[in-house]
Formats: C-alpha cells, sequence, structure tokens
C-alpha cells in the first residue's frame, strides 16, 4: 500500500480507534473521507434499482432518492471512492459460511486478523464505473467514454472506432493482463442478463449492439488501488 494515505488517528472516536482507512490521495481529499463513509445506503444492488437507506426506507432508483436525501452520493463521488480501502482489527470466533457450515472455533483456536475490505467497481449502471472503462462508437465514428479525468492518466484509446475495434482484433485470443481492449458483440454477453418476467432474458447494462471494455486500464487501476 506505498500510494495509499493513512487517515489520520485523531479523525476516529474511540469506539473507531481498531479501525484506519486508507485513501489515494491523488483521487480523494481528506475533507471527503466523512462523506464517502457516511453518506452511503444501507444495501445498493441490481443496478441501483434495489436502495434500502440506512433510515429502513427502500427506494428503486437513485433519482427518488437524491429527490429526499440531498446528501446521498453523486454517481461522480461513487466512482472516485472506490479508490479507498479499510482495515479493521478483529477478532475471529468461527468459520466457514455461505455454502459451508458455520464453524465455532475452540477458544485456543481464536484468531486475531486485520480484515481489508474495498470496494469492487459498478459496471451494471452507465453512470457507474462502466462510464470509465468501456467504449463505445459515438455515431460520428468516434470512441465514446465518459471517464472521470482522475483515470485518464491509466491509458488512452485510438481516436476512431475502426482503429479501436482493429486492436480487438489484434490482441483476441491473448491472456487477461495481456490484452489493452476486449470486444463485447451481441445481446447474448451484453451485460448481466435477467429475466424481464416475460420468458426473455435483457441486459441491465446499456442496450447497445457492441462495446469494448478497456480491460488494460481497468487492470491498472485495481493495481493503483493496492499499491503496485
Amino acid at each position: 500500500m506505498a500510494h495509499l494515505r493513512r487517515s489520520r488517528r485523531r479523525r476516529l472516536r474511540p469506539p473507531q480507534s481498531s479501525v484506519r482507512i486508507y485513501y489515494l490521495p491523488q483521487y480523494l481529499a481528506p475533507p471527503q473521507l466523512t462523506r464517502l463513509l457516511t453518506d452511503v445506503p444501507y444495501i445498493c444492488t441490481s443496478g441501483d434499482s434495489r436502495i434500502v437507506c440506512q433510515n429502513g426506507k427502500t427506494y428503486h432508483s437513485l433519482k427518488d432518492v437524491g429527490a429526499e436525501h440531498p446528501y446521498f452520493l453523486t454517481p461522480k463521488e461513487r466512482r472516485l471512492a472506490r479508490n479507498k480501502c479499510i482495515a479493521s482489527v478483529a477478532r475471529v470466533f468461527a468459520v466457514g459460511g455461505y455454502k459451508t457450515p458455520l464453524r465455532p472455533l475452540r477458544s485456543d483456536e481464536v484468531l486475531d486478523a486485520v480484515v481489508v475490505s474495498g470496494a469492487g467497481p459498478q459496471f451494471e449502471a452507465e453512470y457507474l464505473n462502466y462510464a470509465d472503462f468501456f467504449l463505445s462508437e459515438d455515431g460520428k465514428g468516434g470512441v465514446l467514454c465518459a471517464r472521470l479525468p482522475e483515470y485518464e492518466g491509466l491509458g488512452a484509446w485510438p481516436g476512431r472506432w475502426e482503429d479501436v475495434l482493429r486492436a480487438c482484433a489484434e490482441e483476441k485470443g491473448k491472456a487477461e493482463g495481456e490484452r489493452e481492449f476486449v470486444l463485447f458483440a451481441g445481446r447474448e454477453v451484453e451485460g448481466y442478463p435477467r429475466s424481464n418476467g416475460a420468458g426473455e432474458w435483457v441486459s441491465e447494462m446499456v442496450g447497445r449492439d457492441s462495446y469494448v471494455f478497456h480491460e488494460g486500464a481497468y487492470l491498472r487501476s485495481m493495481r493503483v488501488c493496492v499499491g503496485l
């Protein structure tokens, strides 16, 4: 975590004394941390179609939440907030869970551990991390991408859509980590399929015929987040 900066201890209240927050200073500023850690929902899933706020209210779109909660994080803040991790000192009294039975540990087996958690990218909504790492044709032969300025140093792409497609063809068959662009075309691989209730499968991602994942830039962003 050489590139990560630790939040100062005096920012933590006594009950939080075993928690440390590490963040990327080129993306986040200390005054933002409180907002990025507290102005978040209790549950936010299914492409923002199910949002449960900390007051218990449930919403089915980000627009509805924003109307009542003016301090809810904006899409831009949510994209930037991924560039941090939280390290907590914990004591482990049981192991297992999720497909395996939870097994309590004997007193002589209890473990002290540091749990590090981070936020993964969210590709299922066009206005979240999809905007930073997916490219599409802009209707004029150019490339459309809404990448945040903070991510622009992770890698550029050819100026014309046909050049992006050519790069995809040249890199086809390369292993993950060796290729820069990956082409997705056709409904069967478009986003995360789900049933629309009428016997058809539709995508939760934007409905474009083809798009390109800037895999190289995304992997570089992940390496930056862990200080490599």
